[in-house]
């Protein structure tokens, strides 16, 4: 695809961030996540939501950029979590392996309960 259409909304609930992906998110769209990922690690931001509600296309490569930063994240006692994937996000997560990784809500609220421990050791992976 290779667009520069991607919007990415940062909210804060709490002491978790909330970042609602729009548009693709490609080889050259995922700069941006990257950088903003790279900036909350650097904050010691260690618990994110990736809203996916509104992303139409992700590749293997945003995926692997994703994953390089979950690792990241949970070595230093967080998570990042994903929720509202539309099925075909979910299809090519699945695809690639993403579901053995990260743990996926079906709302972002869940998500956001899980992350503050408020949840039921919820979200799906591969495994469940």
């Amino acid at each position: 695809m290779l667009t520069d259409d991607l919007i990415v909304n940062e909210r804060r609930v709490n002491s978790i961030v909330v970042l609602e992906l729009e548009g693709d998110l490609d080889a050259f769209t995922v700069q941006k996540v990257r950088n903003s990922l790279n900036e909350m690690i650097e904050e010691g931001i260690d618990r994110i939501v990736l809203n996916f509600s509104k992303l139409r296309y992700i590749n293997s490569t945003s995926i692997g950029v994703l994953v390089g930063r979950l690792r990241q994240i949970r070595e230093r006692g967080g998570d990042m979590v994903l929720a509202e994937l539309n099925a075909r996000i979910d299809r090519i997560i699945t695809l690639v392996g993403g579901r053995r990784l990260f743990r996926i809500f079906d709302t972002e609220q869940k998500a956001i309960e899980e992350l503050s421990g408020k949840g039921e050791m919820g979200g799906k992976t591969e495994d469940d």
